[in-house]
């Protein structure tokens, strides 16, 4: 099992109101998996993701990567972060005053010299179709491209798992399908994917789905 939670419990305070997202959520996730997030707006996908990748604690429960409790240590769960997680969301984030190479090349610097760093970032991006892109600025790139980098730099540390929120909720649809064809050859080399989506169509591609509800 590469990735487990156990009665996860999560709620945010609004006013004098309570807001439960999460009641006893229970989540498995074998190496390999390809596993699709859906419900409607406020069932709590966006927050089940972020606490399975560590960016939120849970009020209570537990989150286990390789049998690990990820939130037992916080200098661990930070290491865990970033050498096993990459994180994909719907707006790319990338830094504008730096070329996509150079956006893909940063956040392997924390695990690797710059010279490995920038030769592993140029590997992906040609892999994934952008060679001729890759000294562009984000503003010269379309919104498909931009995401294609974005996916590029959530890649450059060769994660164990992929969480990916809404990464298309920007796209059209021809573009929305660049990237899911993306992740399925991502998943099909053996990465684990987690894809949180409102679209059942783009759900439809993962092994899996998992249906979420308004508590």
């Amino acid at each position: 099992m590469i990735l487990e939670a156990k009665s996860l419990y999560k709620s945010y305070k609004k006013g004098n109101s309570t807001i439960k997202v999460l009641e006893g959520f229970n989540f498995e996730m074998e190496k390999g998996d390809f596993v699709a997030v859906v419900g409607p707006s406020g069932a709590g996908k966006s927050t089940l993701l972020h606490i399975l990748g560590g960016l939120e604690k849970p009020d209570e429960g537990f989150v286990f990567f390789n049998g690990e409790n990820i939130y037992n240590d916080r200098k661990n769960l930070d290491n865990i972060r970033n050498k096993h997680f990459g994180f994909v969301f719907q707006f790319h984030y990338l830094l504008n005053d730096f070329t996509a190479l150079e956006n893909v090349a940063i956040p392997g610097m924390i695990n690797d010299s710059e010279n490995n760093a920038f030769s592993r970032a140029k590997e992906i991006l040609v892999k994934m179709g952008l060679e001729g892109r890759i000294n562009h600025f984000p503003k010269e790139l379309s919104g498909g491209e931009q995401q294609r980098v974005a996916i590029a730099r959530a890649l450059i540390n060769d994660p164990s798992v992929l969480f990916a929120d809404e990464p298309t909720g920007n796209l059209d649809k021809d573009n929305s399908r660049i990237i899911i064809d993306e992740f399925k050859r991502l998943n099909a080399e053996g990465l684990s994917i987690i894809l949180v989506t409102h679209d059942e169509k783009i759900a439809s591609v993962a092994k899996r789905t998992l249906r979420m509800e308004k508590l």
